[in-house]
């Protein structure tokens, strides 16, 4: 998950936005960038957390659920997803979800962002960019 702190939330969902669009999933082996999930179910289970996360409220900015390669429409793929407004009790932020899905979770403060991470049991990486 991406914790978002105030006004910098929209800039920054915009910039993740417009990189991830770029990413060109395909067959790795012609010219692309990411490849497809390992397996049908493990596709359909990153795409359900899509699914769920959207039924809970958060909104679906970037949506990988619908991506086709030509000349491999049965491939496992799933194209970056980002998803915003996510809330800590959602599935898309408390499961891992092991796909390319990113949830981003605004706060006001970088006090509320502090105790969000801390109150997280998981310790899987926490990166804080700042001016000073």
């Amino acid at each position: 998950a991406c914790v978002a702190v105030g006004p910098i939330a929209d800039d920054l969902v915009a910039k993740i936005v417009e990189r991830a669009s770029s990413i060109k999933t395909g067959d790795g082996a012609k010219d692309s960038d990411m490849g497809p999930l390992i397996t049908k179910v493990h596709r359909d289970k990153v795409a359900s957390y899509i699914d769920a996360g959207e039924f809970e409220g958060a909104k679906v900015v970037l949506d990988g659920r619908n991506v086709a390669v030509e000349g491999a429409e049965d491939g496992f793929w799933l194209g970056p997803t980002l998803l915003d407004n996510v809330t800590p009790e959602m599935s898309v932020y408390t499961d891992e979800i092991f796909g390319p899905v990113l949830s981003v979770v605004r706060v006001e403060t970088y006090d509320e962002a502090m105790a969000l991470i801390n109150s997280n049991p998981y310790g899987n990486g926490t990166a804080i960019f700042t001016n000073d």
